[in-house]
């Protein structure tokens, strides 16, 4: 059985998982909705998310997790907390977002017991080629699954945040500056160039 990788301080994680059985996650727009108010919730205080999609039975998110220093400073964690306890209460943050999601959609749908498969996926991101690989391959999801032409298409997606010029991030100006410009970034997601190695969903 391979080893959990466990999520620490000032790296980068491909975050993904779905239903459980493939069972629909997502039923509603309102479903969509709250796990993205959820996700900003217990995430942004860790961490900054790069980049997300939900489709209907599973999501994929991008994230680079705080420094130690910047969540002392934050208040998060208490400057005498060691690394043991600021690695737990980080890992607890993604814990808290799926299991509030859960309680949520179970209360709506009437249903019981767990709704995603198993633990969710990690994988570090630890080069700048990957990094934006895996930028396209997240917005271009729905557009990998046929479920639409390109990825602007698609609702439930940070694409949107990226190419409006009233709701993009100042982080997501780093991002676009690093695909050499606006333009570059949307002719990179129409190319839709797959990765050497991706998940399976």
């Amino acid at each position: 059985m391979s080893k959990t990788i466990i999520i620490e301080p000032d790296r980068t994680y491909h975050i993904y998982n779905r239903g459980v059985n493939s069972v629909k996650m997502f039923m509603y727009h309102g479903n969509y909705k709250r796990f993205i108010k959820n996700m900003r919730k217990h995430l942004n205080p860790i961490g900054t998310v790069f980049a997300y999609c939900l489709m209907n039975n599973h999501f994929h998110f991008l994230i680079h997790t705080k420094t130690t220093q910047m969540l002392i400073k934050e208040g998060f964690i208490l400057p005498n907390n060691d690394q043991d306890i600021t690695i737990k209460k980080i890992n607890k943050q993604f814990s808290n977002l799926f299991n509030s999601y859960t309680r949520y959609f179970n209360i709506q749908q009437e249903r019981t017991g767990p709704l995603y498969d198993s633990r969710f996926k990690r994988i570090p991101v630890t080069t700048q080629e990957y990094f934006q690989q895996l930028i396209i391959y997240i917005h271009n999801n729905p557009v990998n699954h046929h479920v639409c032409k390109t990825a602007e298409d698609y609702e439930w997606s940070s694409i949107h945040d990226y190419l409006s010029d009233t709701h993009r991030k100042p982080f997501m100006e780093d991002v676009i500056r690093d695909f050499g410009g606006i333009d570059n970034f949307k002719i990179a997601h129409k190319q839709n160039k797959p990765l050497v190695s991706s998940p399976k969903y």
